[in-house]
C-alpha cells in the first residue's frame, strides 16, 4: 500500500478557487405542520404526541411511528420537523464482523413519511376500562392502529411545502398501512 501526504491547504483552495465565491445559496427554511388537536370535541381532551413512521428506516418499526415530532395540547400547535433524524443499526455484516450502518433522512428527503397522533396521557399509562373497550372496538377518538391513537395522515414528502395542516383525531381515516387522512399543504406557521 502507498501513502501519500496531501497538502490539506492546496485543496482548500483548488475548492474555494472553484466554488464561485460570488453567490451563495439562501438556506432553505424547516417546513412546518399547523396540527389541530380537536380532542375536546370527541369528549376526552388530551395532549397529542405527534409521531413519525419513516419509511426511509428501512427496520421494523412500531406501529406508531419511530420518531417524536412534538406534543400538541388542545387546540392548535405548531410543529417544526428537525434539520434530520438518524438511526444507527450495529451488526454483523455478511463476513460476520460488527458493523454500523447510519440511515440519516432529512425532511428534503422524497421519502414520504407518515404522521401519527397518540393521546399522550394514555399512551404514556395505563388505560381505564372504558379507554380499553373503545380502542378494541376502534370507537372514536381511537381508531384501533396502535395503542392511544387517534389518527394518522397519509404518505408525504414534508419538504415538498413550506407547510402542512391536519386535524386529529381524523374520523373515518383507513388503517396505517392503507394510506391516511390527507394532509394539506400550505404556508409555514410560526411555532
Amino acid at each position: 500500500m502507498t501513502l501519500r501526504r496531501v497538502n490539506t491547504w492546496s485543496l482548500v483552495l483548488a475548492v474555494t478557487a472553484g466554488s464561485g465565491c460570488g453567490e451563495t445559496a439562501a438556506p432553505r427554511l424547516l417546513p412546518t405542520v399547523l396540527v389541530t388537536n380537536a380532542m375536546c370535541d370527541a369528549g376526552r381532551c388530551g395532549t397529542l404526541q405527534i409521531r413519525a413512521f419513516l419509511w426511509k428506516f428501512t427496520v421494523p418499526q412500531p406501529v406508531v411511528g419511530y420518531e417524536v415530532l412534538g406534543y400538541v395540547d388542545p387546540g392548535q400547535g405548531c410543529l417544526t420537523f428537525p434539520p434530520s433524524w438518524s438511526l444507527q443499526i450495529i451488526g454483523p455484516d455478511t463476513t460476520g464482523r460488527v458493523d454500523t450502518t447510519t440511515i440519516t433522512w432529512t425532511p428534503f428527503d422524497t421519502v414520504p413519511i407518515f404522521l401519527i397522533a397518540v393521546d399522550s396521557a394514555l399512551f404514556g399509562s395505563q388505560a381505564d376500562s372504558a379507554q380499553v373497550d373503545s380502542i378494541r372496538q376502534a370507537i372514536w377518538p381511537f381508531d384501533g392502529v396502535g395503542n392511544a391513537s387517534v389518527g394518522e395522515t397519509a404518505n408525504f414528502a414534508p419538504g415538498g411545502a413550506p407547510g402542512w395542516s391536519i386535524t386529529f383525531p381524523s374520523r373515518g381515516a383507513p388503517n396505517l398501512f392503507q394510506g391516511g387522512a390527507p394532509i394539506a399543504r400550505g404556508e409555514a406557521c410560526k411555532p
